[in-house]
């Protein structure tokens, strides 16, 4: 998401109960109580691409029975664990860290059981420690890039 001008000061809460047109009722209501529109465009944007490298890593384990996703954190120790999921759950994870699109290029549509872990290291940006341990555990890499990413823009009503 890309804002033209400022970012609204503040935060906002939608709760909808409709049947159908949720999605409409939202754009309305931002719209009329904020003045804002957004429509989609495609830009070259710095993103990272998401890389399934070692299909046979050690933490990919079959899928168990019970459905579930969680990421957790002690202090610096962190933890991402699910069962039976798509290895591709792990992006809404880094997306709500990155300020870089993450576009799964994994290919992978297989159900896991994963336990990831490491310590994370407050003062790198990089991440080094999550990267590292997603290599290793997951055969993941996040490899940068430059390329077409769908964005919404936001702007205000003309």
């Amino acid at each position: 998401m890309i804002f033209s001008g400022d970012v609204p000061p503040g935060r906002y809460d939608f709760i909808s109960t409709l049947a159908q047109g949720d999605r409409q009722a939202l754009q309305d209501e931002v719209k009329n109580k904020l003045g804002l529109v957004g429509h989609p465009e495609t830009k070259n944007e710095d993103a990272l691409l998401l890389v399934l490298q070692n299909p046979n890593a050690p933490g990919l384990h079959p899928p168990k029975q019970d459905s579930y996703s969680y990421m957790g954190n002690h202090g610096s120790r962190v933890k991402i664990t699910w069962a039976n999921k798509p290895i591709s759950e792990i992006n809404g994870f880094l997306q709500s860290a990155s300020p870089l699109p993450i576009i799964d290029e994994t290919g992978n549509t297989n159900r896991y059981s994963i336990d990831l872990r490491w310590t994370e290291d407050l003062a790198d940006p990089e991440h080094t420690a999550l990267q590292k341990a997603m290599r290793d555990q997951l055969g993941l890499v996040l490899v940068p890039t430059n390329m077409p990413v769908e964005m919404l823009v936001i702007e205000k009503v003309k």
